[in-house]
Parts: C-alpha cells; structure tokens; sequence
C-alpha cells in the first residue's frame, strides 16, 4: 500500500492506494469513511472510481457546508473521478438532482405463487455469478460494482442465491433476514419471478429493499407486487465545482 499526502488550500489530503490502483478492473481504491477538515465530516466512496470513474460524497456534519464540499470535490477529482453525487446537506439542492433511493416495504403474508427455484450460490458457481451482477446492474442508477471480495463475502454469508425455472437460469439476487439487497432478472418479464422467490427464503415479518428513484420500471414491479414507498433514504445530486 501507498501513502500520498497533499497540500491544496493549506488543506492537507492524504490518499490511501495501492500499485494499481489506476488500472481499470482493479480492486484497489478504498473509501474514506471518515474525512475530516476544520469545515466538517463527511464519507468519501471512492471504491467506484476504478471502474466507472464516478465518486459520493456523503455530509455528516459541516459549519461550512460549501467549503467541506468543494474540499471533498477536490480530493475526488484528486483521486481519478470524473463524475461526483454528493447528499447530506442542503448545500447540495442548488445542483441537479440524480435519485432518491427509497425504501419499500410490504408484509410476508399472502405472498404470490411461483415455479422459479431458489438456489444457494456455491464457489465454484461465484466468479460467473459475480460476471452477471456486473454486467446487468452497470447502467443501474445508485447500484456499486462488485468486487471479487465483496462477492467472497456474500458468498460465505450464504446470501447470494441463482433463480431457475425449468431448468434456466433467469436471475440471481441478495437476500437476508428481511431484506432483499439485490434483485437481477436476466429474462425479460422474470423480474416477478426472481422477486418472489427471493422472498421466500425471509424470515421476518416485512420484507425491505431499496431502490432508486429513477428506476421506473423496478418501482412499479415492486409497487404490483404490494410494496409501498415508506422513506426517501438518501438523495443524490451531480455536483459540479471549478477546483
């Protein structure tokens, strides 16, 4: 691992990074859960930049909002992004609006039928699962890359699941206790399918997910399927700044 430190402003910003961190498809750029200036508090997500050269700022806490945002802009654009959200804070609004991410909930009871089967995601079926995740969900607003490690995770977890009908494979999906994390139909007019039968291995006694605003198609999916919007999690705005 690297250390890089830098001076902009009388600001001093240190980067975390390995050798390759640069190299597209590397799994080297770690976000900063906690980036601290006199201005204030805030999250950098920086994990994306390898792969889509796009970053989130999260504000926490600022007595300067503006000035923590444009010291958040600036170490983004710092470390490779080339497009930045950021939320938090009302000094965002002035900017064009991304999505929302909004929670959707609806009860287990009186779930519909299907004949798609659920099956448990096993290693030696990751890395082309780990593939379909990617591919299917890079032009899906709000939703993050999936590194090798992070599938490893899902993977010892036990939360990654592959949906068959007939013998094919028409989704995979995320599922845990009362949420559903992550919904992929890979056959058009399967997304109910693959919905269903990922809520069929909850054991609470709702079932969450979240999903953006933007996309149309996956809330009314959702919404015929009796979930209803129940919170505005986060909100996200393009932000453009002079550095």
């Amino acid at each position: 691992m690297y250390v890089l430190t830098i001076r902009q402003n009388n600001t001093y910003f240190t980067l975390f990074f390995f050798c390759d961190m640069m190299t597209l498809g590397g799994e080297s750029m770690r976000d900063i859960p906690m980036f601290t200036t006199e201005n204030g508090i805030a999250s950098l997500i920086l994990s994306e930049i390898p792969y889509n050269r796009k970053a989130y700022i999260r504000i926490h806490d600022s007595c300067m909002p503006d000035a923590l945002l444009q010291e958040c802009y600036d170490f983004c654009k710092m470390a490779g992004a080339e497009t930045i959200y950021a939320g938090g804070d009302p000094v965002v609004v002035q900017y064009p609006h991304h999505t929302d991410v909004l929670e959707m909930c609806r009860s287990c009871e009186e779930l519909p039928e299907t004949d798609a089967k659920l099956v448990s995601l096993q290693k030696e079926m990751l890395e082309n699962w780990r593939d379909l995740y990617n591919s299917n969900m890079r032009n899906v607003l709000g939703a993050s890359f999936m590194t090798i490690t992070k599938a490893e995770e899902i993977l010892s977890k036990g939360i990654g699941y592959l949906i068959y009908r007939d013998d094919k494979l028409i989704g995979i999906g995320i599922a845990q206790e009362d949420r559903i994390d992550c919904v992929v139909s890979l056959i058009p007019g399967s997304g109910r399918d693959v919905l269903v039968a990922l809520c069929g291995v909850l054991t609470g006694e709702r079932i969450v997910l979240e999903v953006a605003s933007t996309n149309k198609r996956a809330v009314s999916l959702y919404e015929k399927l009796g979930f209803v919007q129940t919170e505005v999690k986060f909100s996200w705005y393009q932000i453009h700044l002079s550095q």
